[in-house]
């Protein structure tokens, strides 16, 4: 039986210029059915708000308030790590919003399955008509082919009543990734989910996984893709749990967001990051990529997605380059974020 002990929680928020927001996750923290044993606020900027009124808003977890010399998701989220002083990680992106039994349900799950070292409840985000949404529609047969021939990532229900045999064989795959590295979601049944690839913005994590320093430091500011190095050091068997029934809300905060194209093109540069490594088959991977990427351009265009198109074609430029501005960057000897930038 699980004790307190073993179970301890730090929540860890890195924040910049967003005191709405982090007032609002903090008080949605203070009323977790379960509390967290203490909160780790990691400010980069200089315009959070007044850190007493956290601390009332907090209570009565234990807060504590670290300036960040540098702007960097990344940087701060490892900050926060060090700072801790329990067994588990709670990752909160100034902008969630976890319901009242999220961590609750959360260590539940880690009772009930020993092996697993990430969990997180389904993302949910708001859709244009106002609903709450966490898994997306399977998308058209037509979508579902071209994922399929440049391994897209993909996102759908595994309700395959009525489909096609091509809908209904790519429904079947499963949890995995795509032969191009992108995530690969179609198996949604169950009360657990296990996937390899996934946002870790509202995630619980055994600190005994992340090791030191698991966020690499040379990504962009807004650390777009930084769940990829991460997730991708889970052990693959059991990868990161999606516990259906732990709700949180995304609010994307609009402020300090780069834009959808340009966080489009920095996630395909982690990505390709990410595979460059010493490991066996990365040519094989890259050229799979660079694949994935074309296919993005040319469904991009016929859309008349025309900023997009460019940023897929900027970043097949650079994969067929070698001209990765996070790999040049280290081999330059470079610390710190990398501003990625893309003619958009």
């Amino acid at each position: 039986m699980s004790t307190r002990a073993d179970t301890g929680v730090t929540v860890v928020v890195p924040t910049y210029n967003r005191p709405t927001s982090l007032a609002r996750l903090l008080r949605a923290l203070s009323a977790q059915h379960t509390p967290p044993d203490e909160i780790v606020i990691v400010d980069a900027g200089r315009n959070s708000g007044d850190s007493t009124e956290w601390r009332r808003l907090a209570y009565p977890i234990s807060l504590r308030y670290v300036r960040a010399n540098v702007r960097s998701v990344c940087v701060q989220r490892n900050l926060g790590i060090r700072m801790a002083g329990t067994p588990l990680i709670w990752f909160c992106d100034d902008d969630v919003e976890p319901a009242g039994d999220y961590l609750t349900r959360i260590l539940r799950h880690f009772a009930d399955h020993r092996l697993c070292g990430a969990a997180t409840g389904l993302i949910s985000e708001r859709t244009p008509g106002g609903q709450w949404v966490s898994i997306p529609r399977a998308p058209s047969t037509a979508a579902m082919v071209w994922a399929t021939v440049f391994f897209h990532p993909v996102f759908a229900c595994s309700d395959s009543d009525g489909l096609g045999p091509i809908r209904r064989r790519l429904l079947t795959k499963g949890n995995g990734l795509t032969a191009a590295g992108w995530p690969l979601l179609t198996d949604f049944s169950g009360t657990v989910i296990r996937v390899r690839s996934y946002g870790l913005g509202a995630a619980v994590v055994r600190r005994s996984w992340l090791g030191a320093d698991p966020f690499d430091e040379i990504l962009d500011p807004s650390g777009v893709g930084d769940n990829y190095g991460v997730a991708l050091s889970f052990p693959a068997s059991e990868g990161i749990h999606l516990v259906r029934d732990a709700v949180v809300r995304h609010h994307r905060e609009p402020s300090n967001r780069p834009s959808e194209n340009l966080a489009y093109f920095r996630r395909i540069m982690a990505l390709h990051y990410f595979q460059s490594g010493p490991k066996k088959g990365r040519i094989v991977r890259q050229m799979t990529l660079a694949w994935s990427v074309l296919g993005s351009w040319a469904q991009q265009r016929m859309r008349g997605e025309r900023a997009k198109a460019q940023a897929s074609l900027h970043a097949l430029w650079r994969i067929v380059r070698g001209s990765n501005p996070y790999l040049t960057a280290i081999r330059r000897g470079h610390r710190g974020p990398v501003e990625l930038t893309a003619p958009l």
